[in-house]
């Protein structure tokens, strides 16, 4: 009867390990639930601030629609640029470009083209508008929407962008840059200036003072541009620089004579313009910044003066911090108008990318706040701030936003961990059933009291 013994001995020490590993199973089906919700919240956070992307659906195509410039006059063209990306290398593509004109105009016009992807799947289309678009029009003010569909083989996508066209007085308005806007007394500034009247003596003053230039005689060419120097010999602080021409054109620019190092603006432009119906319309070059106003209750014709620049860093001890770490740092003024809201767009290729600025923010006097509407399209900025903010406010460009993870998100790795649990407790249980079964449909404990209470009748 010993051998009885010694078998229920040997089965007892079989069941140890078969639950152990029962055990070790569940435990690494865990683990793999972990490292994949894990996984999915690397992909979905990106861990470094970049952009996020769906893990299910891939990259895909990218399409977009970029008009230039973004604000004309009335009558003038603008070029629209559709772009492809992440398609089919040398892949034939149709883009059909419909631009719809401000509400109440019912002005709709089309026009389609053609191109070859490269060996990286990317390729873009230029339309002109109006002039390639029949019916197209620019001789309503307001905004028009563009809308461009690509098709390949299949429907790749469709891109929505605008533009906005003003009633402007004049397109060519004075305009007047110098460079640096700040600096200590002795240094040279340079200047220069456009669209004053062709073959006229330009003269700047301080107050009533004349301004020693260098040459001592500029005269505008025959486009009316005109450039020179002249070394800051001005009072400590601000003073008001007046450009003119002997036709009674004359631009006002703001400098300051403190030290570049402390606080400077590296480009500063100033544009005379006027308020036409509401609207004021200026493009400042020198920094590259647009503005446009819409919605002033100033009589037609006010005189404007618009001044941008963009700084070396705050000119401002605020005391404040953004609530970003500023990527830019702008100021823009407005004299002769309180009211409307301001359009500011801003291009600087060499700092604007979607993926390094991705909001405007200005200062009221006690707290930063953001510009509405704010939107970054290739190396452009554009956001929407009210008139009577734009007292020489400074404004910064920050990075975007750190991606959030949805709620959504949470409850799919939740429901993910939980179903991997689930079904890693089934597969344990019914592998034990199993093994009940196959000891004739009694479980393993079972069998064993049953032979060891034959074994110990045997023994009597």
């Amino acid at each position: 009867m010993v051998p009885e013994d010694h078998d229920i001995a040997a089965d007892e020490s079989q069941s140890e390990p078969n639950d152990n590993f029962d055990l070790k199973v569940l435990v690494a089906v865990i683990i793999v639930a972990v490292i994949l919700a894990a996984a999915f919240f690397a992909s979905e956070t990106g861990f470094n601030g970049g952009p996020v992307s769906n893990p299910f659906s891939g990259t895909g195509p990218a399409v977009s629609i970029v008009p230039t410039p973004g604000v004309v006059g009335i009558g003038s063209p603008v070029a629209l640029e559709a772009y492809l990306t992440g398609y089919q290398p040398s892949a034939t593509v149709s883009v059909a470009v419909t631009v719809y004109g401000p509400y109440g105009t019912n002005l709709l016009s089309s026009s389609t083209k053609s191109f070859t992807t490269d060996s990286s799947g990317a390729g873009s289309a230029l339309f002109s508008y109006p002039s390639s678009f029949p019916s197209g029009s620019t001789s309503n003010t307001g905004i028009y929407t563009v809308s461009a569909s690509f098709t390949g083989v299949y429907a790749i996508g469709t891109a929505q962008t605008s533009f906005t066209v003003f009633n402007i007085r004049t397109t060519n308005t004075p305009e007047v840059t110098i460079s640096p806007a700040h600096d200590s007394a002795g240094a040279t500034v340079a200047f220069n200036g456009m669209y004053f009247a062709p073959n006229s003596n330009i003269t700047l003053k301080d107050g009533s003072t004349v301004i020693s230039t260098s040459p001592s005689s500029i005269k505008t060419s025959a486009n009316g541009s005109f450039s020179g120097k002249f070394t800051v010999q001005l009072p400590s602080g601000k003073s008001q620089i007046t450009v003119s021409d002997q036709a009674g054109n004359s631009v006002n620019v703001p400098f300051y004579n403190e030290p570049y190092s402390s606080s400077g603006a590296l480009v500063q432009t100033s544009i005379a313009t006027y308020v036409q119906s509401g609207d004021v319309y200026a493009d400042l070059q020198g920094p590259n910044v647009v503005l446009t106003v819409s919605g002033s209750n100033a009589v037609t014709n006010t005189p404007v003066t618009v001044t941008a620049s963009i700084q070396n860093s705050m000119s401002q001890a605020i005391g404040v911090n953004p609530p970003a770490t500023p990527v830019a740092f702008y100021d823009v003024i407005i004299s002769g108008i309180s009211s409307g809201t301001a359009t500011v767009t801003i291009t600087n290729s060499s700092i604007i990318t979607s993926s390094a600025v991705g909001g405007l923010y200005y200062w009221t006097g006690q707290q930063w706040t953001s510009a509405t509407n704010v939107t970054v399209s290739g190396s452009t900025l554009s956001g929407q701030i009210p008139v009577s903010a734009l007292t020489g406010t400074e404004l910064v460009l920050v990075p975007p936003p750190p991606p959030t993870f949805s709620f959504t998100s949470y409850l799919f790795i939740a429901l993910l961990v939980v179903i991997v649990i689930v079904v890693a407790i089934a597969a344990v249980v019914v592998r034990r059933r199993r093994g009940g079964k196959s000891g004739g449909g009694k479980s393993k404990g079972k069998q064993q009291i049953e032979r060891m209470t034959v074994s110990r009748v045997g023994k009597k």
